[in-house]
């Protein structure tokens, strides 16, 4: 089953008070390479990315966090070393960061809303996914184009190949509550499945299979905290 988890940002002040004790649950080379990177809202995405992966992978699997191996494929996808039944991928945006879990090729987008350039969605959508944009009342196409957006995105990264490939070369279209990927015959069949998540945002996940959770499973800091102590 395709598992979906969340959590949000810290203020930046709380955060600064626990920024050394999550470095302390990662491995020497992470911490190292975090701690190049500046301070900010950035930093503390990609670490509770990597953090909320770690530790929903030790869950599954009980090895420790601190030795977990992540490798790359071969367009730069994040995977678990060494393991073919086991598979994440991680988003953030604004005050969130998601992961999905599932025991087969995952991904998983989440988007903030926010005003967007009309000729992004010709220049990126297909020529019937644009019309349909068009119809919208004017305050109905940022959510929609934010919707399918993050649909498209959640496809690329399960096939691992992210903004490689143009988001117009296939087509997104609802079957009930799932969507499906049409135009596109190489990659095999995939389902998506948006996901409520806070106001103002919008998720998709996409799964070679349709057994997604009923609903995000939201994490608080402090919970995830406590957790990685005990798994560490």
């Amino acid at each position: 089953m395709v598992e979906v988890y969340a959590i949000q940002l810290l203020p930046p002040e709380d955060f600064e008070l626990v920024h050394q004790q999550m470095l302390g649950f990662l491995p020497e080379e992470a911490r190292e390479r975090f701690a190049r990177l500046s301070r900010g809202a950035d930093v503390q995405r990609s670490l509770l990315g990597e953090l909320l992966a770690r530790f929903l992978i030790a869950k599954r699997t009980k090895i420790s966090c601190k030795e977990i191996v992540f490798a790359t494929g071969p367009n730069g996808k994040p995977e678990l070393q060494g393991s073919t039944d086991v598979h994440f991928n991680i988003s953030h945006s604004g005050e969130w960061v998601v992961c999905a879990l599932a025991p087969f090729p995952i991904g998983i987008d989440v988007e903030r809303l926010r005003p967007v350039n009309p000729g992004l969605a010709e220049r990126f959508f297909t020529p019937f996914e644009f019309a349909s944009l068009q119809a919208l009342q004017p305050d109905e196409r940022t959510e929609k184009f934010i919707e399918l957006w993050t649909l498209k995105e959640s496809f690329l990264k399960a096939i691992g190949r992210g903004l490689t490939r143009n988001l117009n070369s296939f087509s997104v279209e609802p079957v009930g509550e799932i969507f499906v990927i049409s135009g596109d015959d190489s990659s095999g069949e995939y389902y998506l499945k948006l996901f409520p998540i806070d106001t103002g945002y919008r998720m998709a996940v996409c799964a070679p299979s349709d057994d997604f959770c009923e609903r995000v499973t939201k994490i608080e800091v402090d919970w995830l905290l406590k957790g990685l102590t005990k798994k560490d």
